[in-house]
């Protein structure tokens, strides 16, 4: 038995022991208070011990627990690959510099264009440009709130070399569809699946059916690392960009890098820098957290998917004054938000989040809306392709509402209810 271990024994039964009595006491404290926040902490005792074993190691950076959470996620999903990084937005980062990379096979380049959905997020958008390359925003469908395939097809262009489709608040796409188009015309299909832990099309996990799938596991997703995002692929090629550009371009982490360092006998190959590379490490207590909150993942999606379920029930009678979003058909929605788009005027849409926020229901708006119409686009290039009729009306007229673990029977009818007495 190490020494550190013999401290986290002691520890355990002593120091910890007041430390988990007020985590517990603190996250029981909420279940009688009638408030709807978007999230509530998803860790627990477990977690807290596991990082405090890595300060106790001192060993902080990535090394055998974020290795062993890429191991366990990969087989999570059923992917040959994943790659810890240090938040979802890098994930992005990191998946669009992989195709656009000097060394991939068959590189996405500067002027190419990659098909996004409006009604998505900066970080969906933002790394395209980073490439180069040219978004080319489309609409979403107004039932599911995904990429619509019709304007997904008409956008496509002899300069088209990828898509972006965006699992919008946990809710999958038409995977098999969009997987056929992309083969078709020989695209690149990246998932962005940061709100969509868990989710099923056809019974197979999200992230596994494009090229590659990137995860968030910030604070408020379904599982979380505090900050922490996820590389899936299962190309051998783009695991290794992958692992390469996370650290700086060197090779330490490349499967290959005995024989890249045999190249180059001159260069020290701790210090190889094989490509153009970024500092997207994750710690040493972010993969600490992530072994433990995966095992919690399955039961954490059930509670998200019983409250949408109530909701949707109970809500039925307000058909006509709200629209809500449709389940995938074969999917298995995982329900990061439940989202609320209002049949009316906007300042109905005003009015009805003004009386949840005093009713301490938090709300958020649906991502960033039409991502069209965020100052920032008029510095990026960028076409917009046919009529966004649907991103305008998610923006204008819909909302979200915090869907989580640790929602009470008592905070879900407080919810149902305070949208009832609005529309009556």
């Amino acid at each position: 038995m190490t020494k550190e271990s013999n401290l986290i024994d002691k520890l355990r039964d002593e120091t910890i022991a007041d430390l988990i009595a007020v985590l517990e006491e603190s996250l029981r404290s909420k279940e009688t208070d009638v408030s709807l926040p978007l999230i509530r902490p998803s860790f627990g005792p477990d977690e807290v011990l596991e990082s405090i074993d890595s300060l106790l190691s001192t060993y902080l950076t990535m090394g055998k627990k974020v290795k062993r959470f890429e191991s366990e996620f990969a087989g999570y999903l059923g992917a040959k690959h994943a790659i810890m990084v240090n938040s979802g937005s890098s994930a992005n980062l990191l998946a669009m510099h992989i195709i656009g990379n000097h060394l991939a096979e068959d590189r996405v380049a500067p002027g190419d264009e990659v098909i996004v959905p409006a009604a998505s997020w900066s970080t969906s958008v933002f790394p395209i440009v980073d490439i180069g390359a040219v978004p080319v925003l489309v609409d979403s469908d107004p039932h599911t709130f995904n990429l619509d395939l019709a304007c997904l097809e008409s956008a496509i262009t002899g300069k088209t070399r990828a898509i972006m489709a965006l699992h919008l608040l946990g809710n999958p796409c038409k995977l098999d569809a969009l997987r056929e188009i992309a083969d078709e015309h020989g695209l690149y299909l990246i998932e962005d699946c940061c709100e969509a832990h868990g989710a099923e099309y056809k019974g197979r996990k999200v992230g596994v059916w494009g090229d590659i799938g990137t995860f968030s596991f910030f604070f408020s997703h379904h599982i979380s690392t505090i900050e922490g995002g996820m590389v899936v692929t299962n190309s051998g090629e783009f695991a290794e960009l992958a692992r390469c550009m996370r650290a700086h371009g060197w090779i330490r982490d490349m499967e290959k890098r005995k024989s890249i360092a045999e190249q180059y006998p001159g260069l020290d190959s701790r210090f190889l820098f094989y490509s153009r590379g970024f500092n997207l490490r994750p710690t040493e207590i972010q993969g600490a957290f992530g072994i433990h909150q995966l095992k919690k993942l399955d039961s954490f999606v059930e509670a998200r998917r019983e409250n949408a379920e109530y909701w949707l029930r109970e809500l039925a009678p307000l058909k006509e004054r709200i629209i809500f979003q449709d389940e995938q058909e074969y999917g298995k929605h995982v329900w990061f938000g439940f989202p609320i788009v209002v049949n009316g005027t906007r300042q109905t849409r005003d009015d009805l989040v003004t009386e949840l926020e005093k009713k301490r229901i938090a709300t958020r708006p649906i991502l960033a809306g039409n991502m069209a119409n965020q100052p920032a686009m008029r510095f990026l290039p960028h076409r917009v392709s046919g009529n966004l009729t649907t991103a305008d009306r998610l923006q204008q007229s819909g909302f979200f509402i915090g869907n989580h673990q640790a929602i009470t029977h008592r905070e879900r009818d407080h919810f149902a209810a305070c949208l009832s007495t609005f529309f009556a």
